[in-house]
């Protein structure tokens, strides 16, 4: 009878497991400030107060901050790459249940679940990227190349922005723009 051998786990490039974690990273991101331009719309479309509406991104905020220890524990404990595909389907789920509410407090329990799986994320993403020499992502020039990561980044965020026909035309709102409708 033949032994049963262990299969082998398949080495994954590096620059492959950068660009994952990088798109998390920046979906993760976008849930903190994604709706921010859109209160006075959400304000409006729910039929709320602007105190009220603020809670969209405080729910968000409250719920990753809260879980982020705890989560990355489970992180450890189930592993990283199940942990980081839980994460996004938390998100997803978030994205989700926040699309399809027709009242605040469902939009509510949509930015939570969101947090979860943004809680999640960051804790897996920070796990992988601070690995170092136990087998994470080489870090070369130690903390400084978290910054050239971002402004490496930035740089093809802003060299990509100028390829969007209408990308410097659009009407962005001003935080001021925001605060005005929010008061109203």
């Amino acid at each position: 009878m033949p032994a049963l051998h262990a299969p082998e786990r398949l080495r994954t490039s590096p620059r492959l497991v950068l660009a994952v974690l990088s798109t998390a990273a920046g979906s993760f991101a976008m849930l903190q400030s994604l709706v921010t331009p859109v209160l006075p719309t959400i304000r409006a479309d729910l039929h709320t107060s602007g105190s009220a509406v603020t809670w969209v991104i405080t729910t968000w905020l409250l719920s990753a901050a809260v879980a982020t220890p705890l989560l990355g524990r489970v992180g450890d404990l189930a592993g990283k790459e199940k942990t980081l595909l839980a994460a996004l389907a938390a998100v997803a789920v978030g994205s989700l249940i926040a699309a399809l509410a027709p009242s605040l407090p469902l939009l509510l329990l949509g930015r939570v679940v969101q947090g979860l799986g943004g809680a999640l994320g960051t804790a897996v993403v920070s796990s992988v990227l601070t690995a170092g020499a136990r087998g994470g992502l080489p870090t070369g020039a130690g903390f400084t190349s978290a910054f050239w990561l971002l402004a490496a980044a930035s740089l093809v965020a802003a060299a990509v922005s100028l390829r969007v026909p209408g990308a410097r035309r659009a009407a962005v709102p001003s935080v001021a723009d925001t605060d005005l409708a929010l008061a109203r």
